[in-house]
C-alpha cells in the first residue's frame, strides 16, 4: 500500500512537472516573440528618427532659401524705389525746363 501512494505521488509530481515544462515553454515562446517584436519596434522608430533627420534638414534648407529669396525681394524693392526716385527727379527736371521755354 506504502509503495502504491508513492507511485502515485511520483505521477502527480511527473504530470506536474510536464504542465510546468509545457507553461515555461509556452511563457519562453511568448517572451521570444515580444523580443522579436520589441527589436522590430526599435528598427522602425530608428528609421522614423533618420526620415524625420532627413526631413528637417530638407526643411532648413528650405528656410535659408526663404530667407535668401526675401533679402532678394527686399533688394529689388529698394532698387525700384531708387529707380523711380531718379525717374520722378527728371520728370521734375523736364518739366521744369518746359516751363522755363
Amino acid at each position: 500500500m506504502g509503495a502504491c501512494l508513492f507511485f502515485q505521488y511520483l505521477r502527480r509530481m511527473t504530470e506536474q512537472s510536464d504542465g510546468l515544462q509545457t507553461e515555461a515553454v509556452r511563457l519562453l515562446r511568448k517572451a521570444v516573440w515580444l523580443l522579436r517584436k520589441a527589436v522590430w519596434l526599435l528598427r522602425k522608430a530608428v528609421w522614423l528618427l533618420r526620415k524625420a533627420v532627413s526631413l528637417l534638414r530638407k526643411a532648413v534648407w528650405l528656410l535659408r532659401k526663404a530667407v535668401w529669396l526675401l533679402r532678394k525681394a527686399v533688394w529689388l524693392l529698394r532698387e525700384a524705389v531708387c529707380l523711380q526716385d531718379v525717374w520722378v527727379q527728371n520728370l521734375k527736371a523736364l518739366s521744369g525746363q518746359k516751363e522755363q521755354n
